[in-house]
């Protein structure tokens, strides 16, 4: 970028900091921002890669389905044909009140 820069004509004086790509001192100046904020962006890839794959390794397996007739309920899970709306829910409604 700096050099198409350079091409073009366009030069780059900072008013704040030490920053002038007219001369060759500064002309470094602007290569080494450059390059640190290049190596930065790197290493934060690098980084963010690896917190993914580390979240993915930690992350438990998920459960295996269970099948229905292994259920805490096995007459709700699969209800048969034959099964009454009274076994269901248990008797409903009480008979001795």
């Amino acid at each position: 970028m700096a050099s198409d820069l350079q091409v073009r004509g366009v030069e780059l004086r900072s008013l704040t900091e030490v920053i002038d790509t007219t001369t060759p001192g500064g002309r470094l100046i602007f290569h080494v921002f450059g390059a640190v904020a290049e190596v930065e962006r790197a290493i934060a890839d690098e980084r963010t890669a690896a917190g993914i794959a580390a979240a993915r390794a930690a992350r438990p397996a998920p459960p295996e389905p269970r099948s229905p007739a292994h259920s805490a309920y096995p007459d709700l899970a699969v209800p048969s044909h034959d099964v009454g709306v009274s076994r269901l829910i248990g008797g409903w409604p009480p008979s001795a009140l």
